[in-house]
């Protein structure tokens, strides 16, 4: 069963390479080194946090379809 780990990596590393890869390649790089860490850190942390929220907001919708008895 470790096969279908891989091949579930694989298809998530196409789907990253081609969403966020140019997503991050589209913030600006021009300047010092310092912000240049400064802007690909606040992006970062601007995904992070977005999905994380959409995850949260997933899992309550979620949740309440389990309390309705509508999901089991």
């Amino acid at each position: 069963m470790w096969w279908t780990a891989i091949i579930l990596g694989l298809g998530g590393s196409f789907h990253c390479a081609g969403m966020c890869g140019p997503l991050i390649m589209a913030v600006p790089a021009k300047g010092n080194r310092v912000k240049f860490i400064v802007k690909k850190s606040l992006y970062n942390l601007g995904r992070i946090t977005t999905y994380s929220l959409l995850g949260v907001i997933v899992g309550f919708l979620g949740e309440g379809l389990d309390l309705a008895g509508l999901q089991r």
